[in-house]
């Protein structure tokens, strides 16, 4: 189960233009959601142990920012730590694939 998160809304200047809180009823429900919505690759960790992902087994190491190549696909790597309930670090990596036709 993840602890929820909230974050802000900013404009294409930069200005705060509000303010989020997100819950999702468990793990799978975010890499469902996460990867329906951006086409991402979801891995789960804590530790070194993955513990959900849409790649299983996911790559051995994902950086926090920048590529990283699995299987012979390309991915933009976008990783953050986030909070597992009740408590404990989980780490998230969303992989981006490449855009068709780029």
């Amino acid at each position: 189960v993840l602890a929820p998160t909230g974050g802000r809304v900013r404009d294409a200047r930069g200005r705060v233009v509000g303010h989020f809180l997100l819950s999702v009823q468990d793990d799978l429900g975010y890499l469902i959601l996460s990867h329906r919505f951006t086409g991402a690759q979801v891995l789960l960790r804590q530790g070194t142990r993955q513990i959900m992902g849409n790649l299983t087994p996911g790559p051995a190491s994902v950086p926090d920012r920048g590529e990283v190549v699995y299987r012979g696909v390309h991915y933009q790597a976008y990783s953050f730590m986030a909070q597992a309930f009740p408590s404990g670090p989980l780490r998230i990596s969303l992989l981006i694939p490449p855009i068709p036709g780029s």
